[in-house]
């Protein structure tokens, strides 16, 4: 759990300054960590780990469309708990150190750039169609602005 929350309070939210997905993230390692815990047998655990892979697929295409960063944060909190708790079971304590610090050592790289430059993008439906002209430009941007549509700079 420890983990999880530097992985989303610290890497993802100040990246995304969104909390759409932070319960879900949370939720989910928390969930997925118990249950695995309270097997015993490692041999059922990974094919109870496996199994929770399994609904990974069922959770893109069955629900709302999430973006991709969003869907790869989902992951890491489900595969997160499943290995954790695997290794804590086998008292596996440098990999199970390891692991988690290559983790968050990985995302804190990606998410803070690392010379790459992200785009951001936002759906929108904009009722005044007489201002989507070429030359009513800066007029829609004002308007824009004055309605503070989005939270991306324009």
């Amino acid at each position: 759990m420890i983990v999880a929350v530097i992985i989303v309070r610290f890497i993802y939210y100040p990246q995304k300054q969104s909390k759409n997905y932070v319960f879900t993230f949370l939720a989910f390692n928390t969930a997925i960590y118990f249950v695995m815990s309270m097997l015993t047998n490692a041999e059922i655990s990974i094919g109870v780990g496996f199994g929770l892979f399994g609904i990974f697929p069922l959770l893109r295409y069955r629900t709302n469309t999430m973006p991709t960063r969003e869907m790869t944060y989902l992951f890491i909190s489900i595969a997160l708990p499943v290995f954790n708790s695997i290794l804590i079971l086998n008292e596996a304590w440098p990999s199970l150190m390891l692991a988690n610090l290559a983790i968050l050592a990985t995302l804190n790289i990606l998410e803070r750039g690392w010379g790459f430059h992200y785009e951001g993008s936002q759906r929108l439906t904009y009722e005044r169609i007489e201002l989507i002209r070429p030359e009513t430009y800066e007029l829609m941007l004002d308007d824009l602005r004055a309605h503070r549509i989005g939270h991306y700079a324009l």
